[in-house]
């Protein structure tokens, strides 16, 4: 509020320089103390008026706003996918992986030779199958 009052106050003795007529030896400092103190009254009760208190209300609203990402919309997806594994004769010193998206559908396979490993029968006792498939259903929900 001073910034403006002081820019006001400029203005109005500018204007008032064009306006004198010199001839007349008018005394200006009792006009520009009432513009004065008339300016700061009007600016104290603007500051306190609920009309800026609103405006600086909305204003940290939408900081607020700003600050928040958008939610997308709500709701479910279902892909489906695939997986695989090859496991062939060997000590592991081959291992290999391969991956396939479109849209909903996806697939992974896997192949290894490891399948005489003692590793690779530790749980069961069992040497794990040559070929195993594992279908597989996706739900990714938005909530």
């Amino acid at each position: 509020v001073s910034n403006t009052q002081t820019s006001v106050e400029r203005w109005f003795t500018q204007k008032l320089a064009e306006l004198v007529v010199p001839e007349l030896a008018l005394n200006l400092v009792p006009v520009k103390a009432e513009l004065s103190q008339r300016l700061s009254m009007f600016g104290s009760r603007f500051a306190n008026s609920a009309t800026l208190q609103v405006q600086a209300l909305q204003h940290l609203q939408e900081k607020a706003k700003a600050g928040k990402q958008p939610k997308g919309p709500r709701g479910v997806g279902i892909s489906y996918g695939l997986t695989g594994a090859v496991r062939t004769a060997g000590t592991g010193n081959l291992q290999s992986f391969a991956s396939y998206a479109n849209g909903p559908y996806n697939a992974n396979f896997m192949l290894a030779n490891d399948r005489d490993l003692p590793e690779s029968a530790a749980s069961t006792g069992v040497a794990p199958p040559t070929l195993r498939l594992q279908p597989k259903i996706n739900f990714d929900v938005d909530l």
